[in-house]
């Protein structure tokens, strides 16, 4: 299975130990998600601190909803193990509603 290219940038930013299990969860998260005529793919590994705090501060003191109740140095981005996966259909991104069914 063929990874895209932001989910292998993002997965090269995480902890050496971590990168193959990532590797495998993904594929498998993938040919599941391919099943259901969805795409998934890593959004985000590995974060700075600077990041970090700059989405902790979202829905607080900078504009938008909260993203994280994580400030920097407490989120496991933050050390290399952790991903934020992105769920897409047509390479549009979805969510899951509040029945856990995925809506566009």
């Amino acid at each position: 299975m063929t990874l895209d290219e932001r989910s292998l940038r993002n997965l090269a930013t995480l902890h050496p130990e971590v990168q193959p299990r990532m590797e495998a969860f993904l594929k498998a998260a993938k040919s599941l998600a391919a099943s259901r005529g969805l795409d998934v793919r890593i959004i985000s590994g590995t974060r700075s601190y600077l990041e970090q705090d700059a989405l902790y501060a979202k829905g607080r003191t900078a504009s938008g909803p909260k993203v994280t109740n994580a400030r920097a140095g407490f989120s496991l981005h933050n050390f290399g193990i952790a991903i934020d996966l992105g769920v897409f259909r047509d390479r549009k991104s979805t969510r899951l509603n509040s029945s856990h069914e995925w809506i566009s």
